[in-house]
């Protein structure tokens, strides 16, 4: 038998449990299906032995994955794992927690246990090796876990039940039953809750490219995921436009960054969004509202266009309406808040000032551009 001591005492991570244990073998076998097509995962529980075994088939361990830092994964970002820490720790914790660990792989049977060292003076995480028939599969046996706690795994795991109204995209699956609302996965293994104060509408499951995980797999950088999300929602196409307009007039957070990424304005998503606002803003403020977002296109309307009432909108609402089809083939598309008689008048004369005598100069700049100011343009 053979001895490998790891310099990890059992009191790290002490704010993990049994589920972040068994997340952490779950997203090594996740990796290793996708690394390799024939590994397919498998998971099986015996409730009356409280025992759970998950792993791999015709695939196995490396030795130097006991290594803190031992993977083949950190340069590959499709893959969950990135630090070569997972399942070194999920020992250490389901040892912590009383459940006994046995890791089968190849011929040898791992066996971790929790030790006192000498050389450390305090107990650190062993793993003893034995020789066994050799096995094609690659397997994690814990026991000790009792249904209550296999009933979190399942729930915390998208892959081991059906997920009824899952959107799937190349970023994230959009999860829109309300028992999913503010959850975050990661190749369908949860891994943090938006707080309360965030607005947001649905749960997601990230594709492992498009979220960057701290060492702890609990927490994410809000904005770089509300940045992914946005351009996930761009990538749909029109049929999901009324979704995406609900959340924005709701002012959920899900789609605060959707315009940003919808670069190309003439795709029908887009069109359709423009079209949305534009309705909704002259079926609340009829049809002499025009849209302003600023103080002096409000005062250029009132003066010039006596005929329209100027309502301020935000400038991402101003943008959608004024984008609108519609709004562009009604006579408001012709309002130049920028262009006024004033300003007419005075670049005419600074383009013509040189073919016009003083007296004639004058003249214009009395009798035509200064009551310019007072005049409407219809």
């Amino acid at each position: 038998m053979k001895k490998f001591e790891l310099s990890l005492s059992p009191r790290y991570v002490l704010k993990w449990g049994i589920w972040e244990a068994l997340r952490e073998i779950m997203q090594n076998v996740i990796d290793r299906e996708y690394e390799h097509t024939d590994a397919e995962k498998f998971i099986r529980y015996w409730p009356e032995k409280k025992r759970l075994v998950i792993g791999n088939r015709l695939t196995a361990l490396k030795k130097r994955t006991l290594l803190m830092g031992g993977t083949d994964k950190a340069d590959n970002e499709f893959l969950i794992g990135q630090y070569g820490e997972g399942y070194k720790l999920a020992m250490l914790v389901l040892l912590r927690n009383g459940c006994r660990i046995r890791i089968r792989t190849g011929s040898e049977a791992w066996a971790p246990a929790i030790e006192f060292s000498r050389d450390f003076d305090d107990d650190i995480i062993v793993v003893k090796i034995h020789k066994m028939t050799a096995s094609p599969d690659l397997t994690f046996e814990i026991t000790g876990i009792d249904q209550k706690m296999y009933k979190e795994f399942t729930r915390n795991c998208l892959g081991m039940h059906t997920v009824e109204g899952m959107i799937p995209t190349n970023i994230a699956d959009i999860l829109m039953e309300e028992q999913y609302r503010g959850k975050i996965f990661v190749e369908g293994l949860f891994v943090c809750q938006f707080p309360e104060k965030q607005r947001v509408r649905y749960g997601y499951n990230m594709r492992a490219s498009h979220i960057q995980l701290d060492r702890d797999r609990r927490t994410v950088q809000t904005f770089n995921l509300f940045w992914e999300i946005g351009q996930m929602y761009a990538s749909l196409d029109s049929t999901y436009s009324g979704m995406i307009h609900a959340m924005e007039k709701e002012k959920y957070q899900d789609t605060e960054h959707y315009m940003t990424h919808a670069k190309s304005k003439d795709n029908d998503l887009y069109k359709a969004i423009c079209n949305m606002n534009y309705d909704d803003f002259f079926l609340q403020y009829g049809k002499r509202a025009i849209p302003v977002h600023t103080e002096e296109e409000m005062r250029v309307v009132k003066e010039k266009y006596n005929d329209l009432e100027p309502i301020m909108v935000s400038e991402k609402k101003y943008k959608y309406i004024t984008s609108s089809g519609a709004f562009h083939s009604s006579s408001k598309s012709r309002v130049r808040t920028e262009v006024t008689p004033y300003s007419i008048c005075r670049d005419f004369l600074k383009k013509h000032k040189k073919e016009m005598s003083k007296k004639l100069c004058a003249a214009f700049e009395k009798s035509i551009k200064e009551p310019a100011h007072n005049w409407k343009i219809r």
